[in-house]
């Protein structure tokens, strides 16, 4: 048995391998390693560099999109692992919408880029009231090319999204609105600090079909803490009743960030297990209901900007507090996680500190195998090939043997397809792609955080960085 099969021996013991890999590869390199500091002059030139590769055509595969992130909430859920927080005074809701039009204008983007889709996301924007809600697209429309732009979607939450709103959101040009449900367990919504009545959800969805929202999708959480297997599939049988155009599955991970691990809270061997079914049963059903798994199809009702990220390695800027932004085969870069010091900076027309990591084509060759790998299950050597120009069995020559070799791949003249015998292979193949100073960086991390991570995870890390080549030699 060799190191790559004794990782795979453990998968049945260890829950926690599956716990650290489940929906962790979003970014290569993975944020938890952005380390480099940034000026703003290099944020400009990077998308300079971007947006003359666009205007020029030559590159067509860079379907840009355009992320704004609104960081305020009702109640920040024990579950969220995503930079907000409790704020429903409108005056700084103005105040915010002020600031994302001076960090627009520091951006000075060519509006002669025409950007592919555009996500309003959060914390809930749909906290804002009509008035700030109008603003916001109208600067957005404005500052930016968005007359060919293929969609553009909100995240809302049932208990703050009104009649009223969904006519804005129609007016502007939505076609994708994302529903907040999470659950429709009274009791595990209480548990969980979430205001939503099941009233509002249903009114909301209703009113989002009258109004002629062209494409609905609904969040529903798996493995949250307390949750059951009986509550989890009675919530989502439900939603299926009505209909949605998709349904996005989100498995609750207890990252340093969300409020339940920051409260010493930790989820049991038997939560993890129960985690990891829900996980597993509410695909099943919900393909047995013929509807999208979103990011996966690319289809206009799908999250067209997330599935252009993981197929083509689209650019996406992002604007606002905490924003992450992918500058193709530049940068990678979020700002920092300090809201005064973003409310500080733009009120005085300068930029916030920035934090990321340095892309070249070979770290966007690796982005492009891995998330493919990760979220459709192949690679398409002709596409690889268009992208990057280069012959992709030469390129990870190395790794493409030491996965043929140990039966874990389809190589055919087409694609490099994952052979699906064992769970987990689409999570834990990728991994072999990961640049080498990458994946020693990640070491460093696990070691220096060991209580977060299972043994396995670091012996596949470990693995991982004694087969990845270099990224100098490619």
């Amino acid at each position: 048995m060799n190191d790559f099969d004794k990782i795979f021996s453990h998968l049945g013991k260890d829950i926690l391998l599956e716990e650290y890999l489940s929906g962790r590869l979003f970014y290569h390199p993975p944020t938890g390693i952005w380390n480099q500091k940034l000026r703003f002059e290099e944020i400009k030139n990077a998308w300079q560099n971007v947006s003359d590769k666009i205007i020029k055509k030559e590159n067509n595969y860079d379907k840009i999109g355009l992320y704004v992130h609104i960081p305020f909430c009702q109640r920040r859920c024990i579950y969220c692992q995503f930079d907000g927080f409790p704020e429903a005074r409108e005056e700084q809701h103005r105040l915010y919408i002020k600031c994302l039009e001076n960090e627009i204008k520091l951006l000075d983007f060519p509006k002669r880029v025409k950007f592919n889709s555009v996500y309003i996301g959060g914390g809930t924007p749909s906290i804002l009231s009509p008035q700030n809600l109008i603003k916001l697209f109208n600067m957005l429309y404005k500052h930016f090319g968005l007359s060919q732009v293929r969609q553009i979607a909100i995240d809302i939450h049932p208990e703050t999204t009104t009649l009223e709103k969904i006519k804005i959101f129609k007016d502007f040009g939505v076609n994708r609105v994302t529903v907040g449900v999470q659950s429709l367990d009274q009791n595990l919504l209480k548990a969980t600090h979430r205001i939503q009545e099941k009233k509002s959800v249903l009114d909301t969805y209703y009113n989002l079909r009258k109004i002629g929202i062209q494409y609905i999708n609904i969040d529903i959480m798996a493995g949250l803490p307390g949750q059951t297997i009986i509550s989890f599939i009675a919530t989502l049988k439900e939603t299926l009743k009505l209909k949605p155009d998709t349904v996005h599955i989100n498995v609750f991970t207890p990252d340093i960030i969300t409020p339940f691990h920051l409260s010493g809270k930790r989820l049991t061997p038997s939560e993890l297990r129960e985690r990891v079914i829900m996980g597993r049963l509410a695909y099943k059903i919900i393909s047995d209901a013929h509807l999208d798994i979103i990011e996966k199809s690319g289809s206009d009702s799908s999250n067209i900007q997330m599935y252009n990220l993981d197929k083509f390695n689209s650019s996406i800027l992002g604007i606002g507090y905490a924003a992450l932004s992918h500058a193709n085969n530049n940068l990678l870069y979020l700002k920092e996680f300090n809201y005064k010091s973003y409310l500080n900076s733009m009120k005085n027309r300068s930029f916030p500190n920035l934090l990321g990591y340095r892309l070249d084509s070979t770290l966007e060759m690796r982005a492009h195998v891995i998330k493919n790998l990760e979220m459709f299950g192949y690679v398409s050597y002709a596409l690889f090939e268009k992208i990057f120009k280069k012959n992709m069995k030469q390129v990870f020559k190395k790794e493409i043997g030491f996965l043929a070799r140990t039966s874990r791949i389809k190589n055919d003249r087409e694609k490099l397809e994952i052979a699906k015998t064992k769970h987990l292979e689409n999570e834990i193949c990728p991994i072999i792609f990961y640049d080498n100073s990458v994946l020693k960086q990640m070491i460093r991390n696990t070691k220096s955080r060991s209580e977060l991570y299972s043994d396995q995870y670091f012996e596949l890390l470990f693995l991982a960085s004694s087969l990845s080549t270099p990224c100098s030699s490619i």
